[in-house]
């Protein structure tokens, strides 16, 4: 036993490196996440074991004979217009696009996807349909803040379809009908086929024009299959319907398969009989809803009549309208009263001023120089220099002086001063 642990050593593991299986599927999940060949892929396959969960998410598995590869398609990533145009079920076959990726708690590769499209013989079809609708989307040719109202009453209405079949008869039998005296200019287009795509643009190119004076569009036909409504989910026919400065509404027919120009109508109908529905209005209820407008509006003017009949007769029977002069008699009085107290006033006024104007007299008469020649005083000035002489200080001998009385003044020459 000895000899046989002797012989025995862990030296040959340790010389290997040892991996755990977490280190192992790290180390796959970095080569797959850097093979960019395992990005942006499409693959097609029969569907199994398909099955979606509460959340929206959608798990699957894409089959080719005894070969299946899981797909997980989460509900951030799906795209509702393209669900709607198919049912995604076990046994039929589709196109997934995504990228490779591994699931490490299982160790299995799957596809993460990102669209889908049937495969086999549409997968071409709905690819591009896709492609155009993400171009267009983000161009802003979806938005709802584009869309244009429809006109309440439309005088002339524009129709773009075949120029056989019923689709052409039943949207005038119906526009007729609910509004006899609608004007309907036709642009006659092919609906299908080829020549449809430039065909239906032109049509509503020329109910553009503002020659035909037309208020709202109808475009389509009357449904058919997948391949009959292509022409409507190609980019110029898309571009025509968003571009329409009328607003326009489309009128393809079919329920299931719905064409991009449905996203970018200004509205959706149905049926071309249902959008002559929606486009013209019922004659007979705007006729009702006229004679309900014009019995308010009657209403409302009889009652504002009666009630101003009523404030003239009130008017009529008050004092003021009787005896309007009665009315001002006692402001007359007022006015004489009020007269007579302002003559009053002013009188006493100008005795006041009169009294102060002799009081200023008297004190003028007083600062007046000739004054005290008048009461036998006189006024003694150099001459000829006019000097005021106001004491004897100031005159000299042989000065001659000039004495001014108050009735003419008199020159002499000082012989002697006396102090």
């Amino acid at each position: 036993m000895d000899d046989l642990k002797d012989t025995f050593t862990f030296e040959s593991i340790e010389q290997e490196k040892i991996y755990s299986p977490k280190k192992i599927l790290n180390y796959l999940n970095s080569l797959i996440e850097d093979d960019l060949t395992l990005k942006n892929i499409w693959v097609e396959g029969e569907v199994y074991n398909f099955s979606q969960s509460s959340n929206g998410h959608i798990y699957f598995s894409l089959k080719e004979e005894d070969t299946t590869l899981d797909c997980t398609y989460f509900k951030g990533r799906q795209n509702k217009f393209f669900l709607n145009q198919f049912e995604i079920k076990n046994g039929i076959t589709i196109l997934a696009l995504g990228d490779i990726t591994l699931y490490k708690k299982n160790g299995k590769c799957q596809l993460n996807v990102k669209q889908i499209s049937e495969g086999t013989k549409e997968n071409l079809i709905f690819k591009k349909i896709q492609q155009t609708y993400e171009k267009l989307l983000k161009e802003g040719l979806f938005d709802e803040s584009k869309k244009k109202k429809l006109p309440l009453l439309p005088i002339t209405i524009g129709i773009a379809t075949s120029e056989f079949g019923a689709v052409l008869r039943d949207i005038i039998q119906v526009a007729k009908n609910r509004f006899p005296e609608i004007n309907i200019v036709i642009a006659s287009c092919v609906v299908q086929g080829e020549e449809a795509v430039e065909s239906i643009a032109n049509a509503i190119e020329i109910l553009n024009d503002p020659f035909y004076q037309v208020d709202v569009i109808i475009a389509g036909r009357g449904g058919g299959s997948f391949d009959d409504l292509l022409p409507f989910s190609e980019e110029v026919v898309v571009r025509a319907f968003a571009n329409s400065k009328v607003p326009i509404v489309s009128a393809v027919g079919h329920q299931i398969n719905k064409p991009l120009c449905e996203l970018a109508a200004d509205k959706v109908a149905a049926t071309p009989s249902n959008a002559a529905e929606i486009v013209v209005p019922d004659i007979q209820n705007i006729k009702m809803l006229l004679n309900t407008i014009e019995e308010k509006i009657r209403n409302i003017v009889l009652a504002r009549i009666s009630y101003y009949q009523n404030q003239l007769r009130i008017l009529f029977h008050r004092r003021l309208y009787l005896d309007p002069i009665r009315i001002l008699e006692p402001h007359y009085q007022y006015l004489d009263e009020l007269f007579r107290k302002i003559q009053l006033y002013i009188e006493d006024f100008l005795k006041k001023k009169s009294n102060e104007l002799r009081i200023l007299e008297e004190k003028l008469k007083r600062l007046n120089p000739q004054e005290p020649l008048r009461r036998g005083y006189a006024l003694v000035f150099k001459h000829p220099s006019k000097e005021l002489i106001k004491n004897t200080k100031e005159i000299q001998e042989e000065d001659l002086l000039q004495i001014q009385f108050s009735d003419g003044s008199v020159f002499t020459k000082v012989i002697k001063r006396l102090n």
